[in-house]
């Protein structure tokens, strides 16, 4: 019973003796440092015992999904036709065999699943990157975009998609 005891005091003196000889080289008055960082640690190892809710958190507020998606961007010398890699309710992950600069805008109408007209969405490019040399020599990127403008309507049709093919592809 004892034992049971000790070994969270032994525990605390071993972290201590490990940060002591970390802050060897400091004076005394960083004793209080030296309690902050254990304090730290605390917070660190119960976060992650208790699920990693503050130091792993997931950024995205909407699923991403994966499907057979294709949209056309508007706007440049001649439409272009592209596939949707993923989507998502705020922005979308393009491949292209045109560089956009970053932070460009393009207009594009997306071809939904179960909906037989596009929806019609002004992005904002995030971020471009080549990501091979085809065989043809031909270049390729990849082109995160964030939504700017799309009319209720189409965001609702949007919702609705990344729904449906995020169910369908947990099934």
């Amino acid at each position: 019973m004892p034992q049971v005891v000790f070994l969270p005091i032994t525990l605390a003196l071993v972290s201590l003796c490990i940060i002591f000889i970390t802050y060897n080289r400091r004076s005394v008055s960083s004793f209080s440092a030296i309690n902050k960082k254990l304090a730290d640690l605390e917070t660190i190892l119960l976060d992650v015992r208790n699920g990693t809710s503050n130091y792993h958190s997931e950024r995205r507020t909407s699923p991403r999904v994966t499907d057979y998606i294709v949209a056309k961007i508007t706007g440049d010398e001649e439409d272009r036709f592209t596939d949707i890699l993923n989507i998502s309710y705020a922005g979308a992950l393009l491949r292209t065999y045109k560089r956009y600069n970053q932070d460009s805008s393009i207009d594009m109408s997306i071809h939904l699943p179960l909906y037989t007209s596009p929806i019609h969405v002004t992005a904002k490019v995030a971020k471009v990157t080549q990501i091979q040399d085809t065989i043809k020599g031909s270049r390729e990127f990849n082109v995160r975009i964030e939504f700017l403008e799309i009319y209720p309507e189409d965001k609702t049709k949007l919702v609705a998609a990344v729904d449906l093919i995020s169910q369908k592809n947990q099934a």
